[in-house]
């Protein structure tokens, strides 16, 4: 059992230091936010929205760790348990990535502390993997509307379908790398044998790039087939038997982007849309309605890493959306049925818009759709709202389904 990577990694004498650890997680934090990196993290897409890792990123963790990348590749040259044949295995960034979890269990006491900066460089590490694959396979990028149809395709066996977006793939990867149970965790925290070592780096890289190349397949497999969003037709039950709707953009995809826009609330969260709907209800100030919002991803973001944005319950003999993806797909759905129903044209935005306030607004609804719809709204605000006055838990009721229509209407 050769333990030559720790005694020559040792010789680094690299010490975590708080100043270390904030600037690692500010850095990852920050990468996550830049550009259109939240719209591409925060969804099930590949190659639609611009993601990267450039060589300043990677010059960034070097620097913030005090290391020359270059003396560290010559120090890596001279251990023989490396091929240095092996690209991944070899790489400077990869090899650090995984010291510096591992000094994390040697010299960060703090549990909580340690795990979180261990899941920084975690992160960092999968988002240069991950942004590496998408754009070799995506190198001219890809078309939203056949990547919505492949996505929308999969079973749930897939971890995309499952977790909801690639930001909360990788989390969970990190979260099971570091586990108790994960198989590395031997290896990470005593670095004493070079294979079990070099597995590490090898095992993250495949299991990131296997899921990658499982969706490039799908998408492939659709764009040859023809399939789309905007070529599928969404069908809506009504009274007369199905109707179809063929617009370019379909519910399918009002309802996919709402719920990749929940998880992020520089994504969800309109401030112009805040106020101009707030300013429509006495009881209410946008501050007020922006603070509904705000709790709402929070929600979705929990609920997202327990697994429950589709939980369903019954009440009163109704369904009751708890899980805001059931949420948002049956609030779009059953709203835009109840206007067709009612011989709305549901291109025509402001009539959609002045229905749904009436029906929303009205006691006197009695068609079952709505009226779930509208104690599952009731029963989120009655989780966020902070107010013991009925007008103004109405009005933010109200003004939350007309936030997510009027959200949907960028679809139509």
């Amino acid at each position: 059992m050769s333990t030559i990577i720790r005694t020559s990694l040792d010789s680094l004498n690299i010490t975590l230091t708080n100043k270390m650890i904030t600037e690692i997680e500010s850095m990852v934090i920050g990468w996550e936010l830049r550009r259109t990196h939240p719209i591409a993290l925060n969804s099930q897409t590949l190659g639609v929205h611009p993601i990267a890792f450039t060589t300043e990123d990677r010059a960034a963790f070097f620097t913030i760790i005090g290391v020359d990348e270059s003396d560290l590749k010559t120090l890596i040259q001279k251990i023989p348990s490396i091929n240095q044949d092996h690209i991944v295995r070899k790489d400077p960034f990869n090899i650090l990535s995984v010291w510096l979890i591992h000094l994390a269990y040697r010299q960060i006491s703090d549990k909580t502390k340690r795990e979180q900066f261990q899941i920084a460089v975690a992160k960092y590490l999968h988002y240069r993997f991950f942004t590496s694959l998408v754009n070799y396979y995506f190198s001219h990028g890809a078309v939203e509307k056949t990547m919505l149809a492949a996505v929308n395709g999969l079973s749930r066996k897939f971890d995309l379908v499952t977790y909801g977006t690639w930001k909360a793939v990788i989390e969970a990867r990190c979260h099971d790398l570091l586990s108790a149970s994960s198989i590395h965790r031997p290896a990470l925290e005593n670095a004493n044998d070079d294979e079990m070592y070099l597995r590490i780096i090898q095992d993250l890289q495949t299991r990131i790039r296997d899921k990658v190349k499982n969706i490039t397949a799908a998408y492939y497999e659709a764009r040859s087939s023809g399939d789309s969003i905007a070529s599928r037709r969404s069908t809506i039950e009504t009274e007369n038997g199905m109707e179809l709707v063929q617009n370019t953009r379909t519910l399918d995809t009002m309802i996919y982007n709402l719920q990749t826009e929940v998880m992020s609330a520089r994504l969800f969260i309109d401030d112009e849309l805040v106020r101009k709907l707030s300013d429509q209800f006495k009881a209410i100030s946008p501050n007020m309605f922006r603070s509904v919002l705000r709790a709402l991803v929070e929600i979705a973001e929990t609920q997202r890493d327990t697994k429950q944005l589709d939980l369903i319950k019954t009440n009163d003999g109704l369904p009751l959306y708890v899980g805001i993806r059931a949420l948002l797909t049956n609030l779009i759905q059953k709203t835009y049925r109840y206007c067709m129903h009612n011989g709305v044209d549901i291109t025509n935005t402001v009539a959609v818009y002045v229905k749904v306030k009436n029906i929303y607004g009205s006691s006197r609804t009695s068609d079952t759709d709505i009226l779930a719809v509208k104690q599952s709204v009731a029963y989120l605000i009655d989780l966020i709202s902070t107010s013991r006055r009925e007008p103004t838990n109405s009005s933010l009721r109200i003004c939350l389904v007309l936030y997510i229509m009027t959200r949907s209407f960028r679809f139509m």
